[in-house]
């Protein structure tokens, strides 16, 4: 599958999900919410890189 966006974009995608993690990280205490929010951001990033289906478990 290939990416949904161009690499300078999935570039700028991917810098604001660091910040988002961070983020979460700072404000959500610890546990699985925290977890949850970065776990459902990141299988969103991966899908726009072409990396994730939902539905389908990654390989192994």
């Amino acid at each position: 599958m290939s990416a949904r966006i161009g690499t300078k974009a999935m570039d700028e995608v991917k810098r604001a999900l660091q910040e988002y993690r961070e983020t979460c990280w700072a404000n959500l205490g610890t546990g699985i919410s925290r977890e949850t929010y970065i776990r459902y951001a990141e299988r969103f990033v991966r899908w726009i890189d072409g990396d994730f289906t939902p539905g389908k478990m990654r390989p192994k």
